[in-house]
């Protein structure tokens, strides 16, 4: 027995170095990527100088590789330096040409992956959850069609024949990430049609403004297209959690702060209970990691897991919950928000998120920001506080699926005025989940079989 007891010990120990040491590695990572953003300008310049050289010396692939990193930074000046040098591809004639050939070759040079095999074995597994029909296409007006994820854009250049897709639909991008100096994205620069791309990040949006191209943004985002209907207050559920937690299995998602977190307010007394909620992905944590890490803080007792639930499931634990707090630095429009706002649930984000766009979804109403000097505070508040939010009313009276829908269509309708093209409405009604984009009425199914049978007929053929 002492020998096992030895053992274990010795397990621990070992897994815990390991731990404080992944922990300390990913710390420092994240400072080199995000902190001390003033003092980049420096970095900034210097890649605006390779740049420039490799532009000189032909090497146009690696140029535009390091544009799309500069931009996506979000260091100062950045956004501008990168974005002034990429038009100066569009603005010459030739370095147009050889741009968009950059474009083809890399939707041409894309290979099989463990996300895509489903799409190269059969690209009729597009339909409906990452390619939906949102209008009919006639003889008299062009329909809508939609691209979830930003990996399955370039796919489906890759696998459709888009020239004649792009004669009867108008198509519309939901990226999954924030950043969009993305060759995913700006591989659909090479078509004479519109591509409308939501961005609801007004750094994003200004990029693809400023290309003055076929790309033209609409102020959405994936977490406009949540179903009220599936996450909603359960009046007979009692809330005894303090907080929950719906993300990946992955490091970015910073459950190692929250943890630390709640480690400092249990050494005061204060002991919150926390639910997470995850899935597995192609990342570097599971949920055997997570609850180590929870073990690692001496919160485990505090902490409940739950893995690949239902939406019906992750609403009954948001029911049972008091705050949703996402604590991650940089990801792409996360949905989680808003469906805990809909099951009446505030939330509270992290101060510059992203680009650090102060979004108005987050207000009196529905949440706070905060960030690690005044985490411990904002739960507190909002705990003894609770009663002062509405994010259901809110999020029903600004971010429903039909404000989304009015928003996408006059777009829309701008252009197609603008261009002399019938435009007459009729955008339905879609929800995003997990795993892709389903219709708000099953009856929608029906409705597009037409559409989806021309769709599979501009499949190419291999």
């Amino acid at each position: 027995m002492a020998k096992t007891f030895n053992a274990l010990c010795g397990k621990n120990l070992r897994l815990d170095i390991k731990t404080s040491t992944l922990i300390a590695t990913f710390k420092l990572k994240e400072s080199i990527r995000y902190d001390f953003v003033k003092l980049k300008v420096i970095i900034v310049l210097f890649i605006a100088l390779i740049v420039h050289t490799l532009k000189c010396f032909g090497f146009h692939c690696h140029a535009i590789n390091y544009l799309g990193r500069l931009f996506n930074s979000g260091w100062l000046m950045a956004d501008r330096i990168a974005t002034k040098l990429f038009s100066q591809y569009l603005s010459n004639p030739r370095s147009k040409v050889i741009l968009g050939t950059l474009l083809v070759n890399h939707t041409n040079n894309i290979k099989p992956s463990p996300k895509t095999n489903k799409f190269f074995a059969s690209p009729k597994q597009y339909f409906p959850h990452m390619c939906i029909v949102l209008k009919t296409a006639t003889e008299a007006e062009k329909g809508v069609i939609l691209l979830n994820y930003s990996y399955c854009f370039p796919l489906f250049v890759k696998l459709f024949s888009i020239d004649d897709v792009l004669t009867r639909y108008y198509i519309v991008l939901e990226p999954s990430w924030s950043g969009y100096f993305d060759k995913d994205i700006l591989c659909y620069m090479n078509f004479n049609q519109p591509i409308f791309v939501e961005a609801p990040e007004p750094r994003d949006y200004k990029f693809i403004s400023d290309l003055r191209s076929n790309l033209i943004p609409v102020a959405l985002g994936a977490n406009w297209w949540i179903d009220s209907r599936k996450f909603t207050p359960l009046a007979d559920v009692n809330r005894d959690v303090d907080i929950i937690m719906v993300s990946a299995w992955a490091s970015y998602k910073r459950h190692f702060s929250v943890f630390n977190t709640i480690r400092k307010l249990k050494e005061k007394q204060i002991v919150l209970k926390v639910v997470l909620i995850g899935y597995q992905m192609e990342m570097d944590l599971d949920i055997d990691s997570i609850q180590h890490l929870a073990r690692y803080y001496d919160i485990v007792d505090q902490v409940e897991c739950y893995e690949a639930l239902t939406q019906e499931e992750v609403n009954y634990h948001f029911n049972r919950s008091k705050i949703n707090l996402l604590w991650s630095r940089f990801e792409g429009i996360n949905r989680s928000i808003i469906e805990g706002m809909y099951a009446n649930v505030p939330c509270i984000l992290r101060r510059a998120f992203n680009y650090g766009y102060n979004y108005p979804y987050i207000n009196d109403s529905t949440g706070a920001f905060a960030d690690e000097s005044d985490l411990e505070q904002t739960i507190l508040h909002m705990l003894y506080n609770g009663a002062n939010y509405s994010p259901r009313q809110w999020v029903l009276e600004h971010m429903s699926l039909e404000a989304g829908i009015a928003v996408l269509e006059e777009v829309i309708k701008k252009y197609s005025r603008s261009s002399n093209d019938a435009w007459s409405g009729g955008v339905v009604r879609k929800i995003n989940a997990l795993h892709g984009t389903y219709y708000r009425d099953e009856s929608d199914y029906v409705k597009f079989q037409k559409d989806y049978g021309i769709l599979e007929s501009l499949i190419k053929q291999s």
